[in-house]
């Protein structure tokens, strides 16, 4: 039987925001090892296999999207909760609902630990995107939104001074994407 090493014994050796990544991912692969034991990684012989949705999970912003699994997320409702259980396991913070549009010119969402705001001056101005992280988070590296009828996933920059800025202008196609799904209360925010 292998000896337990405790935790505080091998903490001082890993930077804080590499050891709570490294805990997050030991947290992901013991709830995905459960969905596996327990069968409910396939919903019938022509289902997905976990470790397909696993991997669209883990993917990089630009890499390829496997077009079976995202349309088997869309169409079947148990691999798109397992696809969202999944997120939501490896997620720094998960939002269900997004910032809603409001009547005033800042619309602000608070999404686990983190604050997600819209700053829109008004017509013919660019909106900005504003993350705010709080000093003791672990900075997230990524960003997807899954609307209803889109799925946008973005690397996100270091923060300057705990803070992640995108500029939402609208001739930048992605960025119009962007903010249309920030905008609609039916987008999941998911932070990694």
């Amino acid at each position: 039987m292998a000896k337990r090493v405790p935790l505080m014994t091998i903490s001082p050796l890993i930077p804080p925001d590499d050891l709570a990544r490294l805990l997050a991912e030991v947290h992901s692969a013991r709830l995905l090892g459960q969905t596996l034991r327990s069968g409910q990684e396939q919903t019938d012989a022509s289902a997905i296999p976990a470790s397909r949705i696993w991997a669209h999970a883990r993917r990089l912003p630009g890499a390829p999207i496997s077009i079976d699994v995202e349309r088997a997320i869309r169409r079947d409702p148990e691999i798109a909760r397992q696809y969202r259980a999944m997120m939501a396991t490896i997620a720094l913070a998960h939002a269900p609902m997004a910032i809603a549009a409001s009547s005033g010119a800042i619309s602000e969402r608070r999404v686990g630990g983190l604050s997600v705001a819209v700053l829109d001056e008004g017509p013919g101005s660019v909106a900005i995107l504003v993350v705010r992280v709080s000093p003791d988070q672990s900075a997230p590296r990524l960003m997807e939104l899954r609307g209803p009828d889109d799925t946008l996933r973005i690397g996100l920059q270091e923060p300057v001074e705990n803070t992640i800025v995108l500029s939402l202008d609208p001739g930048n196609p992605e960025a119009a994407t962007i903010e249309r799904l920030i905008r609609d209360p039916a987008t999941e925010i998911y932070f990694i």
